[in-house]
């Protein structure tokens, strides 16, 4: 089954044939998946990350500090804490809460619920406020 169609980048008709019966068409970017597995970071990446945290004020940030799948050596093998309202150590945005829960589950690296990310971006008070305005 054969046909003609039309290019309009050439202006012309040309012919178009569909591939062999045998022949296997697929994108292999779809088959992989996208999730790498976290890892803890090197001695090297240590020295640098706790230098540019505690030590020299004109260090450069590290580029493995950028890097989401490299999990402190503080944060490795530690479970998550339970999630609190009140403790903004526990919320998935913290930093720390991160990299524990990625290291359970690779696929919760980016999944944040719009019930977090407003708890993240307001204080414990901002909460307490508006459950008494709602109570009056």
């Amino acid at each position: 089954m054969s046909g003609r169609w039309f290019n309009h980048d050439s202006g012309q008709m040309e012919d178009f044939s569909p591939p062999k019966k045998n022949t296997i068409i697929m994108d292999k970017s779809l088959n992989k998946q996208n999730v790498n597995t976290p890892r803890e970071e090197t001695m090297s990446e240590r020295i640098e990350r706790l230098m540019y945290q505690y030590g020299d004020s004109d260090a450069l940030k590290p580029k493995h500090l950028y890097n989401k799948n490299i999990i402190n050596s503080e944060n490795w093998r530690q479970p998550p804490r339970p999630f609190l309202m009140d403790d903004r150590e526990s919320y998935p945005s913290n930093e720390d809460q991160r990299q524990r829960i990625i290291q359970e589950d690779p696929q919760m690296q980016n999944t944040m619920t719009i019930n977090e990310i407003m708890l993240a971006e307001s204080k414990p008070s901002d909460i307490k406020n508006k459950i008494k305005k709602l109570e009056n």
